[in-house]
C-alpha cells in the first residue's frame, strides 16, 4: 500500500482539494447568471430550435449571429437539456464542471507527455486551472472562451504526439481537438495556429527527410477536418458578401478600441497578473503586485537547466527544443497581451490593421492564454530540477518526509496559492457569488409570457440580466436603440419618438430594478438617485400609461405589481408585419405565421401594386419575400426608416409570401458537411481502435 501514498499522490490530492475549494460556489451553491454569461428563461430555451443564423431576439430587433455562429453550435446542441434538468444543473454540467475538469486534466496530460518524471504534473494543473487570468475569465462569465482555454493544452499534446509519430490516426486526433478548441472560441484556435507554427519551425529539422508525409499529416489532413467541421459557419460567411466581423461596427474593429481595451501592461502580462485582479471591474486597473514576479523568474529559470535537467523530460533529444518553445511562447503571449501599451505598442496596432484575423483581438488580454500554457510547463520544469538539485546536494538527511527538497516543494505550492488567495477566501465576485432571480422579475416574466400576440419591450436605459425576453416578446435596450449612453438624451428621444416605438412593435417601456447594481452606476457604484431620475423622466411622458394592478390583476397587489420594476404601456403598437399604403383608407390586410426565426408565411389581402410590407426587424439585405401563390416573383428587402426591412409589392391582389433569410440555406448545407466530416473522422478512430483490440485478443 505504501506505493499509493507517495509524494505524487499526496501532491495530486492536495491540488484537487484546493481546486474544489476555489470553485466551491460552482459545486455547492446556486448560480444563475453573472458577467457575460447570459441567463436563459424557459421560454427563451424553447425558442431555440436548430442552428440558425438569425436571432429574432438579439438586440430586440433581431440580428445575424454570423460573427459568433461558431460558438452557437455548442449552446444549441446542449441548451434543450436545461428544460429537463433545470438551469442551475445545466450550467454546472455543461459549462462550469467541464471547465474545472478539463483545465486541470489537460494541463496534467500535456505536462506528463513532456516530463519523464511526473511528480510535478499536478502543479501544472493547478497553475493552469487557477491563475488570475483563468479566474477572471470565468468570474466574468466568459464561458465560451473559458472552455476553449480549458481544452487547448490537449491540442499541444496531440500535436506533440503527431510530430513524434506521423500517422493518419494522430493526424485525425489533432484535427478533431483543434476543431473543438476553435468552435468554442475561434480566437484560441487562432492562437494555437500561431504557437504551433512556432513549434513546427523549431522542430522543422526533424522533418526535412520526410517532407511529403509532414505536409500531409501535419497540415493537409488537420486543415481538411477543421474546415469540414466548421463548414456550418464558413459557408454563410463566404456567401454573405462581407466580412462577418465588420458587422460588429467600429467599437470592435477600430484601432482606438484596441487602445481602450489595452488594460494590461507588460509587467502585468509577463507576471500572469490580470489587470483587473481581483475585483474584475471593467476599466479598473490595479497596481502591479511585485509578488507576481515570482512566476516569470521561476518560469524562465528553466532556461538554465537546458542540457542539465533533460533527464527529467520524456524525450531527451527534444528537451531543449520544448523548453525553448514554451519560453518563446510565454514571451510572445506577454508581448501581445499588453496590446497597444509600451514597449513597442505600435507593433500590435500594425498587426491589428494588417495581419488577417488579428482584428479579432481588440481585447489583447486573450493572449494571456499563451502565458498560462507556457508557465504551466516551465514552472514545474524549473521546480523539479531545483528539487532534484537539492536532493542530490544535501545528502544523509534524517527524514524522508521532513527534508530540504520537500520543504522547497511546499514553499512553491504555498507561493502559488498565496498569489490567488482572494479565490481561496471567497473574495471573488461574478460567477463566484450565488445569485438568485428576484421575484419581481419572475412576476414580469409571467405577465409578458401570458400574452400571445407579438410585441416588444423597451428597457430604459438597458435590459437587466433577468429581464424576460423571447422571440415573441423581444427586449430592446434603449441605449442601442437610440444610440446614446446619456440618460437625459434617452428620455428626450423617447419623448418625441412615439411613432418609431409603435412601428417597432414596442408595447411596454420598462425601467428595470437594478438588483445586481450593474446599470445605474456612478463612479462604478450603484446610485439610487439615477434610478429614481429615470423613473421620474419616463413617467412624465404624456403618451405613456403606467401599468398598475388594475391592468395586471395579480393577487395581493397594490400600487406597482412588479415592485421596483416600472412598467409603462405604449398606445397602438404595430404588429411584426404591417402594410404601408400610398392610398388613404386602403383596406389592405396582412396576416402572418411564425415558422422559425429565419422564415415566416405571410398572407396579403387586397394589396395594391407599390404597397410596402414592413417587417420590423433590423434591416438586412439577405431577407427576401417570395410569392408562393398567384404571380411568381421574388423581392429583396429594402431599408425602411433606416431601421427595418420592407418589401415593395410588385403586383396587386391577394397572395401568399414566403419571407426567408437566404443565408440560412448555406448554414443547412454546411451542417451536412460538418456532420459528415465529424462522423467520418470519429468513425475511423473507432474502427482503428476496434481492430487494434482484436489484434491484441
Amino acid at each position: 500500500m505504501k506505493k499509493y501514498f507517495n509524494l505524487q499522490t499526496l501532491l495530486g490530492f492536495s491540488v484537487i482539494i484546493v481546486i474544489c475549494l476555489i470553485f466551491k460556489t460552482w459545486i455547492f451553491s446556486g448560480i444563475s447568471s453573472a458577467g457575460d454569461f447570459e441567463y436563459y428563461s424557459v421560454q427563451r430555451i424553447k425558442d431555440i430550435q436548430t442552428l440558425g443564423i438569425w436571432d429574432a431576439a438579439r438586440g430586440g430587433l433581431g440580428a445575424s449571429v454570423l460573427p459568433s455562429l461558431w460558438l452557437e453550435s455548442y449552446t444549441t446542441s446542449t441548451i434543450k437539456l436545461a428544460l429537463f434538468i433545470g438551469w442551475e444543473s445545466y450550467i454546472r454540467f455543461f459549462w462550469y464542471f467541464p471547465f474545472i475538469f478539463f483545465s486541470f486534466i489537460s494541463a496534467v496530460v500535456l505536462s506528463k507527455s513532456i516530463f519523464k518524471n511526473n511528480y510535478f504534473s499536478a502543479i501544472s494543473g493547478l497553475l493552469y486551472a487557477a491563475n488570475t487570468y483563468s479566474l477572471m475569465l470565468v468570474s466574468g462569465g466568459q464561458m465560451g472562451i473559458a472552455l476553449s482555454y480549458a481544452v487547448s493544452p490537449f491540442a499541444y499534446y496531440f500535436f506533440i504526439k503527431l510530430i513524434s509519430n506521423l500517422s493518419l490516426k494522430n493526424s485525425i486526433k489533432f484535427g478533431l481537438i483543434f476543431s473543438i478548441v476553435s468552435l468554442l472560441d475561434i480566437r484560441i484556435g487562432y492562437m494555437l495556429t500561431v504557437s504551433i507554427f512556432v513549434l513546427f519551425c523549431i522542430l522543422i529539422k526533424n522533418f526535412r527527410t520526410n517532407i511529403k508525409s509532414t505536409l500531409l499529416f501535419v497540415i493537409l489532413i488537420p486543415l481538411a477536418i477543421t474546415l469540414g467541421i466548421h463548414s456550418f459557419w464558413l459557408f454563410p460567411a463566404l456567401f454573405s458578401g462581407k466580412d462577418a466581423l465588420s458587422q460588429l461596427g467600429d467599437i470592435y474593429t477600430s484601432a482606438s478600441a484596441v487602445k481602450f481595451f489595452s488594460f494590461a501592461k507588460f509587467e502585468n502580462a509577463i507576471s500572469l497578473l490580470h489587470p483587473n485582479w481581483p475585483e474584475n471591474i471593467f476599466g479598473k486597473v490595479g497596481f502591479m503586485k511585485p509578488e507576481f514576479l515570482f512566476l516569470p523568474i521561476l518560469a524562465f529559470a528553466s532556461l538554465l537547466f537546458i542540457g542539465k535537467g533533460q533527464k527529467s523530460m520524456s524525450n531527451e533529444q527534444k528537451a531543449g527544443s520544448y523548453v525553448l518553445f514554451f519560453a518563446l511562447l510565454g514571451l510572445l503571449g506577454a508581448f501581445l497581451a499588453k496590446g497597444a501599451n509600451e514597449p513597442f505598442g505600435g507593433i500590435y496596432l500594425w498587426m491589428f490593421d494588417h495581419i488577417p484575423g488579428f482584428i479579432m483581438f481588440r481585447d489583447p488580454t486573450k493572449w494571456y492564454t499563451l502565458v498560462a500554457i507556457s508557465y504551466s510547463i516551465l514552472i514545474p520544469f524549473s521546480a523539479w530540477n531545483i528539487y532534484g538539485f537539492l536532493k542530490s546536494k544535501i545528502k544523509n538527511q534524517k527524514s524522508k518526509i521532513y527534508n530540504v527538497q520537500n520543504i522547497f516543494l511546499v514553499v512553491i505550492v504555498f507561493c502559488l496559492l498565496y498569489l490567488i488567495r482572494p479565490a481561496l477566501f471567497g473574495q471573488l465576485t461574478g460567477t463566484f457569488k450565488t445569485i438568485s432571480i428576484p421575484n419581481d422579475y419572475v412576476k414580469l416574466e409571467q405577465f409578458l409570457s401570458s400574452q400571445n400576440n407579438f410585441s416588444r419591450t423597451l428597457w430604459v436605459p438597458t435590459q437587466q440580466r433577468f429581464g424576460f425576453y423571447s422571440n415573441n416578446h423581444p427586449a430592446i435596450p434603449a441605449r442601442e436603440f437610440f444610440k446614446s449612453t446619456n440618460n437625459s438624451q434617452i428620455i428626450n428621444q423617447l419623448r418625441k419618438d412615439e411613432l418609431l416605438l409603435q412601428e417597432a412593435g414596442v408595447k411596454y417601456v420598462i425601467v428595470p430594478f437594478d438588483s445586481q447594481g450593474e446599470i445605474f452606476l456612478k463612479d462604478r457604484k450603484y446610485n439610487e438617485g439615477l434610478y429614481l431620475q429615470m423613473v421620474k423622466g419616463v413617467s412624465e411622458i404624456p403618451w405613456l400609461k403606467p401599468v398598475d394592478c388594475s391592468i395586471v390583476r395579480l393577487l395581493n397587489c397594490s400600487g406597482n405589481p412588479f415592485g421596483k420594476i416600472a412598467l409603462f404601456e405604449v398606445p397602438d403598437p404595430k404588429d411584426h408585419f404591417f402594410i404601408k399604403s400610398k392610398i388613404k383608407n386602403q383596406k389592405s390586410k396582412i396576416e402572418y405565421k411564425y415558422i422559425s426565426p429565419v422564415e415566416y408565411k405571410v398572407e396579403v389581402k387586397n394589396a395594391k401594386k407599390g404597397d410596402i410590407v414592413v417587417f420590423s426587424e433590423s434591416y438586412d439585405k439577405n431577407w427576401t419575400a417570395t410569392s408562393v401563390s398567384g404571380s411568381k416573383y421574388k423581392v429583396s428587402s429594402i431599408n425602411y426608416n433606416n431601421r427595418f426591412n420592407s418589401f415593395v409589392l410588385p403586383v396587386s391582389g391577394s397572395y401568399s409570401l414566403d419571407v426567408y433569410y437566404v443565408l440560412q440555406k448555406y448554414v443547412d448545407l454546411g451542417e451536412v458537411v460538418s456532420g459528415g466530416t465529424l462522423i467520418l473522422a470519429v468513425g475511423f478512430l473507432i474502427i482503428s481502435y476496434v481492430k487494434k483490440d482484436k489484434v491484441r485478443i
